[in-house]
């Protein structure tokens, strides 16, 4: 969602928190929160429905964007739910199953959801409904009508999600507020409180969040002793993160244990009158000496998204306490437990909120980390690490699959000791046909919680590596963009502890890991199918020359001159094998061997480039004799180098200098000069070309990037060249530099002289 898309929703977000505040009649609350919806939604129509399954009906609430007369003729109206068999256009097992619906043919067809004779009346093509829970129940769904045909967008489905989960909280806040006034607290109170929660909406940081929580819920009730705990699932502690009025001790606590543990545990608010009454005996837990009564109010939220199996469901989400003590017998009232209960609640969704922001970002500062790298065990083992440390799972395990051997095997994993890794690895390899939980995710392509007495667990892998105890998981597949392929899947998982649910904010989060990757390797594919090209090229281009020169005149050649162009076709064999095995290398591979040999730079790879390039000369208008270099160059410089790797970067240099030279055949030049320094040979290419801009003389170094020039002057190209060939040159020892931008554009090869050694003989002489 962009920014521009952003600042308005949140403005009618705040607007919406504040319905409980500005409205005492529920129609009129109801009828603000569509109002609003149908603004957040840019919707030509918007309708608040409550669900009653148990008896088989819908009431019709709210609704914008309407006539005054349909708005009288709804206003409250119950409609039966029964089945499409039936002629009952409202279908009851349609609303029962709680997902969201979508529908873009209301007109021909209300198929269970809508009057189709209404759609026409008012002109509605398409609606968007999406369910409203509270505490994991159904209540209701927020429609969202077009008068266009229409097929939703991601974002707008995003959007109308983000607006209902809101709409339900307002909901909550309303009756919650109803109830609260029916008791002893005051509308001033209320006032404050609506004050404290906006002020919540601009905290940032989670700390600072819980520490503003804290002042002003004393605040707002009147004492000043207090503390948040946080409960940390995987040892079950209760871990003090904000506290006020420094106590003489701090007893460690578990879930469960004191006061604070039990309503955590029970998930509701708890008031001590009387610490030292025999109802608390073994239960209260001695912080300050002088407390006599004591309220814990938990922070949590009840109707958090949950995965079982292959469906979202809900579920509580146990966050901490908030804990209030006074050294007075019976100093907390209902009044105060309602209204920091209240409180609570919303803190428990900003916190979540704030949590989920921060993983996002950790998970997009992951990305920067991947991008570019062409490394796959780099990429895997950073994904992994970024999975652990950003999401807690302790266990992590990438499978792929082998589609040559119809297998899906594990190769990366994470959580188990050092010694157990290859072992677990030998037993985790599955036929894709099998029945195995890894195979089945392949074939479904579904985002899975299984039940940990799942059948689909190998039986052996689960007995020797205890997953019956330690682990909870969730499985998910690797699906390739472009074709919908997987290639593999990847497994997170807790071990068990305190924790209850996966929850779906973080699978969402692993999806954005395991999706970009995907992206990214697919991204990679491509990008080494192009340098595949880029660097076949030079070596195809030069043996089909020299085949072909020997081919029309080997009749009237030199046995030298014929020994000569066997010698280029056999080079150019070499540099092919040596890009294959390189290939092999990228791919996971051994590394190439390099091979060292005595090479006259100049005649052995700038003059033989120069020939190899006289097709592509020809094919854009310009002539041979307009690459310049001195013959007295020739035996200049004779080193012992890798002669494939070298050939790589004069073929690129040359290359670019020709395709981003200037239009015109008259204004194309390439001159190349050999100096030398002490330590260095310096061949230094220059052209009269389209020319660097100076903010990106290093930028062209990058992987993947080309400057506005070379995008603009329409030239193929993958943006690897200059990358490739400065990693070569400094694996010499040497450097590839950009010396001058433009006219004309200069680039010095430096070459050690150290290179001059025969590697063979220093080793003959050992």
């Amino acid at each position: 969602m962009s920014k521009i898309e952003i600042d308005p929703l949140i403005d009618i977000l705040n607007a919406l928190s504040e319905v409980p505040l500005q409205y005492i009649d529920k129609r009129q609350a109801l009828k603000r929160i569509t109002e609003l919806g149908r603004k957040a939604l840019n919707s030509h129509a918007c309708t608040l429905i409550f669900v009653d399954l148990e008896n088989r009906c819908i009431t019709h609430e709210a609704c914008a964007g309407f006539d005054e007369e349909y708005e009288k003729h709804m206003a409250g109206r119950q409609i039966k739910l029964g089945s499409s068999k039936d002629g009952v256009h409202l279908d009851f097992d349609l609303f029962a199953k709680g997902e969201e619906v979508t529908i873009d043919n209301l007109q021909e067809n209300g198929q269970g959801v809508a009057n189709p004779d209404i759609a026409r009346k008012y002109n509605l093509y398409s609606v968007m409904g999406y369910p409203l829970n509270s505490d994991g129940r159904l209540i209701g769904y927020f429609n969202h009508f077009s008068s266009e045909y229409h097929h939703f967008y991601k974002n707008e489905r995003e959007l109308i999600k983000i607006f209902a989960r809101q709409a339900v909280l307002t909901i909550e806040r309303f009756e919650h507020y109803r109830m609260l006034e029916r008791s002893s607290i005051s509308l001033k109170r209320l006032e404050r409180l609506n004050e404290i929660m906006q002020e919540m909406t601009k905290a940032r940081d989670v700390d600072k969040l819980l520490e503003l929580i804290l002042d002003r819920g004393l605040e707002l009730i009147g004492f000043r002793r207090g503390w948040i705990s946080r409960l940390n699932f995987k040892t079950g502690e209760l871990d003090v993160v904000a506290d006020h009025d420094n106590p003489p001790k701090r007893p460690p606590l578990k879930l469960g244990q004191g006061i604070t543990g039990k309503a955590l545990q029970e998930e509701r608010p708890i008031r001590a009158d009387n610490v030292y009454s025999p109802e608390w005996n073994g239960i209260y837990v001695e912080i300050w000496p002088d407390t006599h009564s004591e309220l814990a109010v938990p922070i949590l939220i009840n109707n958090a998204e949950i995965r079982k199996g292959r469906k979202i469901n809900f579920g509580s989400k146990p966050i901490g306490v908030f804990n209030v003590e006074s050294p007075d017998p019976c100093a907390f009232f209902q009044a105060d437990e309602d209204i920091l209960w209240s409180l609570a609640r919303h803190a428990a969704i900003m916190i979540e909120r704030l949590e989920f922001d921060q993983k996002l970002a950790k998970l997009a500062k992951i990305e920067k980390e991947i991008l570019g790298r062409k490394n796959w065990d780099e990429i895997i083992n950073i994904v992994m690490q970024g999975i652990t440390e950003t999401l807690g799972f302790a266990y992590v395990n990438v499978s792929l699959v082998n589609p040559e051997h119809t297998r899906i095997k594990t190769e990366y994993v994470i959580g188990y000791p050092d010694n157990e890794v290859e072992e677990f690895k030998r037993m985790a390899d599955h036929s894709l046909d099998s029945n195995d939980i890894q195979a089945d995710i392949v074939r479904s392509k579904q985002i899975e919680v299984p039940d940990i007495e799942d059948k689909r667990f190998d039986p052996g892998i689960r007995k020797r590596f205890r997953h019956d105890r330690l682990i909870r998981g969730v499985y998910m597949p690797m699906i390739v963009p472009s074709d919908d392929r997987v290639i593999g899947t990847i497994e997170a998982g807790y071990e068990i502890s305190h924790r209850n649910y996966i929850y779906e904010r973080d699978i969402q989060i692993l999806k954005g890991f395991v999706d970009y990757v995907t992206l990214a390797l697919e991204q990679r594919k491509k990008w080494l199918l192009e340098q595949i090209g880029h660097e076949f090229r030079s070596a195809i281009v030069g043996i089909k020359s020299n085949a072909s020169f020997l081919q029309r005149r080997v009749e009237e050649l030199t046995q030298d001159l014929i020994q000569r162009k066997f010698d280029d076709i056999l080079t150019d064999c070499e540099i092919l094998l040596f890009q294959v095995k390189e290939l092999e290398h990228i791919l996971g591979l051994p590394a190439p061997i390099s091979k060292i040999e005595k090479t006259v730079v100049v005649r052995d790879i700038i003059i033989k480039t120069i020939k190899q390039l006289k097709p592509l000369i020809a094919e854009q208008g310009f002539h041979l004799s307009k690459i310049e270099y001195n013959p007295a160059d020739i035996p200049k410089i004779i080193i012992y180098v890798d002669k494939a790797k070298l050939n790589q970067v004069v073929y690129n240099l040359l290359t670019n200098s020709i395709k981003y030279a200037e239009d015109g055949p008259d204004l194309f030049t390439i001159r190349i000069l050999v100096n030398e320094t002490k330590d260095n040979f310096i061949i230094k290419f220059k052209d009269w070309g389209i020319g660097i801009g100076k903010e990106f003389s290093e930028k062209i170094f990058e992987e993947g990037f080309r400057t506005p020039e070379a995008v603009s002057k329409n030239v193929t190209g993958s943006g690897l060249g200059l990358t490739i060939s400065r990693k070569i040159m400094r694996e010499f020892g040497g450097d590839l530099v950009l010396a001058n931008n433009d006219k004309p554009t200069e680039f010095h090869m430096i070459l050690p002289k150290r290179l001059k050694e025969d590697p063979n003989d220093s080793f003959r002489r050992r």
